[in-house]
C-alpha cells in the first residue's frame, strides 16, 4: 500500500535508506495497534509559510541523517539552503550505530552551544 503511493515513491527515490527504515516500523506489532501516528505524520508541518525561514536571524542547529524517514534528508538540505545562520551536521543513524549516533549528537549539540552561541553572545 505505501509503496504504491506517489509521495512514498518520491521519498524512496530520493532517500531509499529512509523508506527502508520506515518499512521496518511495521515489523513491530505496536505499529499496527497505534497506527494513527502514521496518518498524522503525513500532515504534520512546523509552519505553513516557508518564506518565514528567510527572516530567521538566530543560529539554527540542524542534525540530519539519510536514514530518517520522519525528517527526510532533503528537508534538512532545504532548511540549510533557506536559513542564513545554519550549523549543519549529518549524524550516523542510531539504527546503524547507536553509540556513535549518541556520541555525535552530544558532540554537535555541545559544539553548537559552546561555540556558536557563545561567539554570537546569544546567551549572555
Amino acid at each position: 500500500m505505501f509503496k504504491a503511493d506517489p509521495v512514498f515513491q518520491t521519498i524512496e527515490s530520493t532517500s531509499p535508506k529512509a523508506t527502508e527504515i520506515f518499512l521496518r516500523y511495521f515489523d513491530d506489532e505496536a505499529s499496527m495497534e497505534y497506527n494513527e501516528k502514521f496518518v498524522e505524520m503525513s500532515t504534520d508541518t512546523p509552519f505553513k509559510d516557508k518564506s518565514v525561514l528567510k527572516g530567521l536571524e538566530m543560529p539554527i542547529l540542524i542534525l540530519a541523517n539519510p536514514y530518517d524517514f520522519i525528517h527526510p534528508i532533503l528537508f534538512s538540505e532545504f532548511y540549510k539552503k533557506n536559513i542564513s545562520q545554519v550549523v549543519y551536521f549529518e549524524l550516523k543513524s542510531k539504527i546503524l550505530d547507536f553509540k556513535k549516533h549518541n556520541f555525535e549528537l552530544n558532540t554537535y549539540v555541545n559544539h553548537f552551544i559552546h561555540n556558536v552561541y557563545d561567539e554570537l553572545k546569544f546567551i549572555k
